[in-house]
């Protein structure tokens, strides 16, 4: 009896060794993978094989934009159907990431406070959030619910660090970010560096694509950011638009992108077919589409395999987007 013990003693002292031995080896295959990747193209999380809503904040009536109570608003109202959020960033004038909330002079008091040329980039963040965009501020009902609100620490220019923080606590999405007007980024290594800096610090170092059509910008991300993800610039998209119709073979490592994102003029509508999505996958870079109205689009794309559609109704494509799930 003592013998039968020992004997499967040591049966099962053998398997849960094997089992440790392919577990470990699996672990350094996939660690050698990031290594020679860089972690870029080792996940893209924008592929999930289902497709994902993107909503726009500005675009939402019912709340000023660019700050904490409009995004608390909007992600409780849309929380089940938008997955993504597009984001414009600005800089003060010391140097601090903001979520752009619009042109100033047309929000809150800020014109009162600092008169009708006031703009983000001309102040400093203290002075931005003494400005309370909820002030006189008309919702699509036509109310002014904020009008007799004392604290405005929700209701002011809020910066991309606590932004992101706030976004990733209400709920768990990706973000969209891209500067709103980058010819009045007056330091653009500053910039990139605290982008970047608030995108792994907020754990979004896989869920956020960064978007620009700058050379300047691109350089100082490509170089100095190389695991963080990035869209495509229009050349680089039509380039792998003419790769797929020879269906070429390209070699993963060598895209410095993950995600090609149409542009709203049109000029990407050919990449909306089942081919040239199909092939983006298989280089791992996700395929998403901007300006997206129609019902029928809608259900077109998401056939055809796209990761996500940029809206400014997210309510009216739910149901199309999301019948079978």
């Amino acid at each position: 009896m003592k013998t039968k013990k020992k004997v499967l003693a040591v049966i099962l002292a053998a398997v849960v060794f094997a089992v440790a031995v392919i577990l470990a080896g699996g672990y350094f295959f996939l660690l050698n993978q990031t290594a020679e990747t860089g972690d870029r193209r080792s996940r893209n999380q924008f592929i999930t094989g289902r497709t994902a809503l993107a909503g726009d904040i500005s675009s939402f009536l019912s709340v000023p934009p660019g700050t904490l109570e409009g995004l608390s608003l909007y992600v409780g109202e849309n929380r089940q159907m938008s997955r993504a959020l597009r984001v414009e960033l600005q800089m003060t004038a010391d140097g601090v990431l903001v979520v752009w909330p619009g042109e100033l002079a047309e929000q809150g008091n800020a014109a009162a406070l600092y008169g009708a040329s006031v703009s983000v980039e001309k102040l400093t963040l203290a002075q931005l959030q003494k400005i309370n965009l909820g002030k006189d501020f008309k919702n699509d009902a036509d109310e002014s619910p904020y009008d007799d609100m004392e604290d405005i620490s929700y209701l002011t220019v809020v910066t991309l660090n606590e932004y992101a923080n706030w976004f990733r606590r209400l709920v768990s999405g990706k973000l969209i970010l891209s500067f709103h007007d980058e010819s009045k980024i007056s330091d653009p290594e500053a910039a990139m560096k605290m982008l970047c800096d608030s995108i792994e610090a907020s754990l979004f170092d896989r869920k956020a694509v960064f978007v620009t059509e700058n050379s300047q910008l691109l350089s100082i991300f490509d170089e100095k950011y190389p695991t963080l993800l990035r869209a495509a610039t229009e050349s680089e998209a039509k380039e792998l638009f003419r790769a797929a119709l020879l269906n070429k073979e390209i070699d993963k490592k060598s895209i410095p992108y993950d995600a090609v994102i149409t542009g709203k003029n049109g000029i990407f509508s050919r990449f909306d077919s089942k081919r040239f999505i199909s092939y983006a996958h298989s280089l791992d870079v996700a395929v998403m589409f901007d300006g997206v109205s129609s019902a029928k689009k809608a259900g077109r794309l998401k056939e055809n395999g796209a990761d996500m559609l940029f809206t400014d109704d997210i309510e009216a494509l739910y149901n199309v987007v999301f019948e079978e799930e």
